[in-house]
């Protein structure tokens, strides 16, 4: 739609989205991403535009940051643009906005957060003061002040 694409600012490598509560960012590891409305059908153009990453077998990497987190859009946008990616001997190294130190390997052996393998089975889902669940277990808990409220996706 065209509220959409006045929200997201496309640039070579990074996509950025300016919503109301939150800003986005989106970008593209030693690669570019590419129009490619021609892949939609016409029923779909209408919805907007379509991007794709010119080498489609790179990592993305996304930011997030609730708007009271920087003074301005422009300067969340600095500070993604500014956050460190270095690639050398097929090891990408990338400093999260939190400080977090992300590595990807060309490899395709686990990622490292922090120098460790993301664990793909955790013990938690969702470990939060506002919303919990033990990993693979069908059931969250939804906390908002005095208010809680029990989601159960188990099959009965």
């Amino acid at each position: 739609s065209e509220g959409l694409k006045q929200l997201a600012k496309i640039k070579d490598d990074f996509i950025f989205i300016n919503s109301s509560k939150a800003w986005v960012a989106v970008r593209a590891v030693r690669t570019e991403f590419v129009k490619s409305d021609e892949t939609l059908s016409p029923k779909f153009q209408r919805a907007g535009s379509f991007y794709r990453l010119k080498e489609d077998t790179r990592p993305v990497i996304i930011e997030a940051a609730e708007q009271g987190d920087y003074p301005n859009f422009k300067a969340f946008q600095d500070a993604v643009r500014n956050a460190e990616l270095t690639y050398q001997d097929g090891v990408c190294k990338y400093e999260s906005l939190s400080g977090d130190i992300l590595t990807l390997f060309d490899d395709r052996s686990y990622p490292r957060i922090n120098g460790e393998p993301v664990n793909y089975t955790p013990s938690f889902a969702y470990q939060s003061p506002y919303v919990f669940a033990p990993w693979d277990s069908g059931v969250i808990t939804v906390t908002a002040g005095d208010h809680q409220h029990i989601l159960d996706f188990t099959a009965h």
